[in-house]
């Protein structure tokens, strides 16, 4: 996909040089990017696959935060 927007939303980077943090942030900032990208995606299908494992990160994210609770 060469889309502009899509490289500047989701740049390749180098590994994470630490952990992520142990609460629901890193998990829904996942799930945040993922509906972008299903934003910009045209087959259904795709696009539903995308929105549900977003989901499945946000349950994730509710699952630490309530560890931290």
């Amino acid at each position: 996909m060469k889309d502009p927007d899509i490289q500047a939303d989701f740049p390749i980077s180098e590994p994470p040089t630490s952990p992520p943090p142990l609460d629901g942030t890193h998990f829904r900032e996942i799930a945040y990017g993922l509906r972008k990208l299903a934003h910009h995606c045209r087959p259904a299908v795709a696009r539903r696959e995308l929105l549900k494992l977003a989901a499945g990160f946000d349950r994730r994210a509710e699952y630490f935060d309530s560890l931290i609770r």
